[in-house]
């Protein structure tokens, strides 16, 4: 196993606390924060013993920023982002490389509902600074970039990639 594109994720209908559940939260973090934690557990021991290895974690921009979901999904986003780094700086030495992304609003699957008749997507395109969203492969470029062996005086950084949301 050369790389690892710990991309799992889901939204959580931008609920605030009271509107969750303990048992919506739980299956939030599973998804989001245990997921890629544990695959990154199975796989690291094979990158260990390659000495060479470039992991990448899906976070978010809410992983920096408060907004980019309700509760529970900014806040397994913010627990990714904390995991990515101590990864990073724990396993620097022993070649492996550790990477996060930060995207903003991306047409995928998980945003599908944002483009149906009332949904968010103009509203969020209107509101990005390069006033459009962000398409799957513009991330898939970044990930392509951070695995290439191109970025080898890099580790532990999350790259954001959200139209300029955050400058705001």
């Amino acid at each position: 196993m050369d790389v690892l594109c710990n991309t799992a994720g889901v939204l959580d209908d931008y609920k605030p606390l009271l509107e969750q559940t303990a048992q919506e939260i739980q299956e939030i973090f599973e998804i989001n924060y245990m997921t890629p934690v544990e695959l990154t557990r199975y796989y690291l021991t094979q990158m260990l013993e390659n000495k060479k290895g470039t992991i990448i974690n899906m976070c978010s921009i809410a992983s920096s920023l408060a907004g980019g979901g309700g509760h529970a999904y900014t806040s397994s986003k913010h627990a990714l982002a904390g995991f990515t780094k101590q990864l990073a700086l724990d396993y620097a030495e022993a070649g492996i490389q550790v990477f996060g992304i930060a995207p903003g609003a991306v047409k995928t699957a998980m945003t599908a509902a944002d483009f149906e008749p009332g949904g968010l997507a103009d509203w969020v395109a209107s509101e990005t600074p390069i006033k459009r969203w962000i398409e799957p492969e513009e991330v898939a470029e970044v990930s392509l970039f951070l695995a290439s062996g191109k970025a080898s005086a890099m580790q532990g950084q999350i790259l954001t990639m959200d139209g300029g949301w955050s400058l705001k």
